[in-house]
């Protein structure tokens, strides 16, 4: 399977606030639906994996460069036992 999805960043917590010029950052939940949204000092908001594991390792998901459609994400799930 080909992938045409272009270039894909994985970037720390840290890294991500600094390009994005964020200082602080807020993962919460939206009481309606349980989903996680991530909230910047600026007001800004950021997606979030639905089913957040914050227990597990996180990071940003960046595409194509593009900081504002950026996503929190689990980098592996909590159950993982190995990685090869």
């Amino acid at each position: 399977m080909e992938n045409t999805s272009g270039n894909i960043e994985f970037l720390t917590i840290s890294e991500f606030k600094s390009l994005a010029n964020e200082p602080s950052m807020k993962l919460k939940k939206n009481p309606k639906n349980g989903k996680f949204f991530v909230v910047g000092a600026s007001g800004k908001t950021y997606k979030a994996q639905g089913d957040l594991d914050i227990n597990a390792e996180i990071a940003f998901l960046v595409e194509d460069g593009d900081y504002m459609e950026a996503c929190m994400i689990n980098i592996k799930d909590s159950n993982t036992v190995a990685e090869f």
